[in-house]
C-alpha cells in the first residue's frame, strides 16, 4: 500500500528550508473515485456492511437527499426552496427533519460560539503557520484516500486546533496528534471507521499503534470528550440549499471550504462566516448571480458585509493556491470525472472574479 508519511524533517528548524521544495511533502496517490457525474445534491454514499466496505464522500448521481431549509420562508421569498420539503421525503439526515430543524440550526449558531479555539494559539506553540498547513494538507490527502465522510475531516481539524489552544505540542509529536485527531473524528462520524492499523501504516513508521492509542486518550482528556462541535460544513450545506446552488457551485464551495481549513489564517473566523464566504465566492467563480437578499439573510442570519473580510482573505488564499505546495484540495478538485475540474475553473477565472470583488 502507498504510504503517506508527513516528512517530520520539514518541521525541524534546521531543515526548514526544505519546505520551499514541493518534493519535501510526500504526495499521496489519490485512488480513483467511484462516483459518477454529480447531480446537484450532496449526499454520502450508502454505508455497506462487509469486509471491504468503506464510507465515501461524494456527490452522488442518483441522490435523493438535498439541503432543506430550516425555517419558513418570508412571504416575499421564492417558494421553490420550501417546496423541496415535499420532494425530499427520503432524506434521513436529522438536521433536515422539518419538525426539529429550526431548533437544530438555532443550536448550531449558539454552539459555534462555545468551545472555540484560540486564534492566536500559534504564538505559544513551537510551531509555525506553515507547519500546520503541511499537517492539515496531509490529513486532507489521507482523508480522501481513506474515503471518509466530509464531516470527519472538518471535525479532525477542529479537534487539532482546539487541542493546540489548550496544550503545548512538540514538533516531533505533531503528526501523531493530527493522526490521532483524524482517528477520533472517524470513530465519531463514520459508521465503519478504518481500522487503527491503517492509521499506523499511513504514518510510515512515524509512530506505533500504542503511541496512537495513547494520543487518542490524551486528546479526549484535554478536550473533555467534547466532540459535538459545529464546523463550516454544517453551515455550508444549509447555505447552498438556500441559494439553490447548482452542481458546479456546490463543488466550488466545497473546494473553497477545504482550502480554508488548510490555512491557519482562517482559524480566527466563525464557522458560519467561512461557510457564507465560500458560498458567495463559489457563485462569483461559477458566474452565477447571487444577491445576498432578505431570503439569504434570513437563512444565514448575516449580512454580506459581515463576511466580506472572509471573502477577501479567501480570494487571497486562492491566488496563493496556484503556486503553493499545499495542493491536496487542488489535486482532488482537478478530477474531471468526479468533481468537474473546478480547480482548473478557479485558475481561469481569478482575474475576472478579482475585478468583480473590487466593484462590490
Amino acid at each position: 500500500s502507498t504510504h503517506h508519511r508527513l516528512p517530520l524533517r520539514a518541521l525541524n528548524p534546521n531543515t526548514v528550508q526544505s519546505l520551499s521544495h514541493a518534493s519535501s511533502v510526500s504526495k499521496p496517490h489519490f485512488q480513483p473515485s467511484t462516483c459518477t457525474t454529480a447531480s446537484s445534491h450532496f449526499v454520502h454514499h450508502p454505508k455497506q456492511v462487509g469486509k471491504n466496505s468503506t464510507s465515501t464522500m461524494s456527490i452522488h448521481e442518483n441522490a435523493t437527499h438535498s439541503f432543506i431549509p430550516t425555517e419558513p420562508l418570508a412571504a416575499s421569498s421564492s417558494p421553490d426552496i420550501e417546496s423541496l420539503y415535499i420532494k425530499q421525503k427520503a432524506n434521513n439526515e436529522t438536521i433536515y427533519v422539518k419538525s426539529f430543524s429550526r431548533e437544530i440550526i438555532h443550536m448550531f449558531f449558539e454552539r459555534e460560539l462555545t468551545h472555540p479555539c484560540d486564534p492566536g494559539y500559534m504564538d505559544s506553540q513551537p510551531l509555525t503557520h506553515e507547519m500546520r498547513s503541511i499537517l492539515t494538507d496531509w490529513l486532507l490527502s489521507v482523508h480522501f484516500t481513506f474515503r471518509l465522510l466530509p464531516e470527519t475531516f472538518y471535525l479532525a481539524v477542529n479537534l487539532l486546533d482546539r487541542f493546540c489552544s489548550k496544550e503545548r505540542i512538540t514538533k516531533d509529536r505533531y503528526q501523531l496528534l493530527g493522526t490521532g485527531c483524524l482517528l477520533v473524528a472517524a470513530k465519531y462520524e463514520e459508521l465503519f471507521p478504518p481500522r487503527i492499523e491503517r492509521f499506523v501504516r499511513v504514518g510510515a513508521g512515524a509512530f506505533t499503534k500504542k503511541h496512537l492509542l495513547e494520543m487518542e486518550k490524551v486528546i479526549l482528556s484535554v478536550l473533555d470528550y467534547y466532540l459535538t462541535v459545529v464546523t463550516p460544513f454544517q453551515f455550508l450545506k444549509r447555505f447552498l440549499m438556500c441559494a439553490c446552488a447548482d452542481e458546479n457551485t456546490q463543488f466550488l464551495a466545497c473546494y473553497f471550504a477545504e482550502i480554508c481549513s488548510v490555512h491557519y489564517e482562517m482559524v480566527k473566523y466563525k464557522a458560519s462566516d467561512v461557510a457564507a464566504a465560500c458560498v458567495h465566492m463559489a457563485h462569483l467563480f461559477a458566474m452565477k448571480h447571487l444577491v445576498w437578499d432578505d431570503r439569504m439573510m434570513h437563512y444565514s442570519r448575516k449580512r454580506e458585509a459581515e463576511f466580506r473580510p472572509v471573502s477577501e482573505e479567501l480570494f487571497y488564499l486562492l491566488t496563493k493556491e496556484q503556486n503553493t505546495k499545499f495542493d491536496a484540495a487542488k489535486r482532488k478538485y482537478e478530477r474531471k470525472e468526479s468533481r468537474n475540474a473546478v480547480a482548473e475553473l478557479v485558475s481561469q477565472r481569478l482575474r475576472a472574479v478579482g475585478n468583480k470583488l473590487t466593484l462590490l
